[in-house]
């Protein structure tokens, strides 16, 4: 079983710190877990063939690749391997099932709280705009790509990091919206994945696999408000701007990639408050109101559509789940102190 750790493809780690490996290795399982570039180190994409994107998916290839050559050494069996993760490590792994890299590379799929087609999953503004950005926050004006690369690439890598989380907006967290990203990679000589996400889950996962998420995954957008009473830029907190939420909920409420997927349905902005808030104000008293929208626009929304093309087209079997025990023991909860009924995680 190969393990590919979340974190909105910007943080995150695959060590036990967060998943104990505990309940595995006192099974019959050879257990990997893996680590892969993340954020502007993983993902810079200039939309071109000079810095095409992707690479930290590409490092999940590479990975599999070496597993399926040494694993026997270590006990395992190439040819039944699973793998699996949860938010964006689960998107991973369904990216890994849609790509022809992936292909051979895994006999199964498990994939926990999160779909390639989730917003949150791929970057929501333009790749270079990002790019070009955090050279401004580094204090250089640039637009030719090699230049902006060959800039990029003198920096230190504890600097790029540390200007990487100046380009968060106010909203950001809580809405997971992060300036480096998964996007579709069609002018790169070597694409992961070179069709439009919407055409790239049609033909299906096609291997067993197993999808679910827990109740309440809304939760997350709480402990995103949640840390940025720590954000060291002076950006205003969720939990103090109900008020501003409500009265700016247009650009404040929803992701910008949900809200294109929603005028895909024929759905605004104000018709998901009104679904979801009725004429009640967006305030703490409708503090579950504002985590069913999320955990359904972040998460849900998106894995019943993959559901939806499994159903027509896979030929393997796919087990689906719902996680509602409600332990009080989720990282969300026990990092954040939140008391919130509900299991994230």
């Amino acid at each position: 079983m190969v393990w590919i750790h979340g974190g909105g493809f910007i943080f995150g780690s695959g060590d036990d710190t967060l998943y104990g490996p505990d309940y595995l290795i006192e099974k019959d399982i050879v257990l990997v877990t893996i680590n892969y570039r993340l954020g502007v180190l993983g993902f810079l994409d200039l939309e071109d063939e000079i810095a095409n994107g992707n690479q930290g998916l590409k490092d999940q290839v590479m990975a599999l690749q070496w597993i399926k050559r040494n694993i026997d050494r270590f006990g395992g069996d190439p040819g039944n391997v699973t793998i699996f993760g949860e938010s964006a490590g689960s998107a991973s792994v369904h990216f890994l099932c849609v790509s022809p890299m992936g292909e051979g590379l895994f006999q199964k799929a498990i994939l926990q709280s999160g779909v390639l087609i989730n917003p949150w999953a791929t970057i929501a503004r333009s790749p270079k705009r990002s790019a070009c950005q955090l050279a401004a926050v580094l204090g250089k004006e640039i637009e030719d790509p090699k230049e902006l690369l060959h800039f990029l690439k003198s920096i230190d890598v504890h600097e790029l990091i540390k200007a990487q989380a100046k380009m968060f907006q106010p909203y950001d967290k809580i809405l997971l919206i992060t300036p480096f990203g998964p996007a579709v990679d069609s002018l790169s000589k070597n694409p992961f994945l070179s069709k439009p996400l919407f055409e790239a889950i049609k033909s299906g996962i096609k291997v067993p696999c197993i999808i679910g998420y827990v109740s309440d995954e809304g939760l997350v957008a709480l402990s995103g408000e949640r840390r940025n009473h720590e954000n060291p830029y002076g950006k205003k907190t969720f939990l103090s701007n109900w008020s501003e939420i409500d009265e700016n909920y247009q650009t404040t409420l929803i992701h910008p990639n949900a809200v294109k997927h929603a005028q895909m349905k024929n759905l605004t902005v104000m018709d998901m408050r009104k679904i979801y808030f009725g004429n009640r104000k967006i305030s703490l008293e409708s503090v579950q109101n504002y985590v069913d929208l999320q955990g359904d626009t972040h998460f849900i929304a998106g894995i019943h559509e993959v559901l939806d093309h499994q159903v027509q087209v896979s030929k393997n079997p796919t087990y689906v789940y719902k996680f509602d025990c409600d332990t009080g023991n989720s990282i969300v909860k026990l990092s954040l102190n939140i008391t919130q009924p509900g299991e994230i995680l």
